[in-house]
């Protein structure tokens, strides 16, 4: 059974498996992400999305050295 879908038709779905230990720093990182915005529990999607944005981000800047 699809998902429905979610945001924008033209936003892509992206589906991965992430090892376990991976997964822990997500799960770490959302934890501390949602104590700093004031105890507000954060979709896994939108913390995983602000990952994805920064890594590009940070990869971008080093390949134009």
């Amino acid at each position: 059974m699809a998902r429905p879908l979610v945001g924008p038709k033209k936003d892509m779905q992206l589906v991965v498996r992430l090892p376990n230990e991976l997964w822990r720093r997500v799960e770490a990182l959302r934890a501390a992400l949602s104590k700093r915005a004031g105890g507000v529990d954060l979709v896994y999607s939108h913390v995983v999305r602000e990952i994805i944005e920064r890594g590009c981000e940070a990869l971008e800047r080093e390949l134009k050295r």
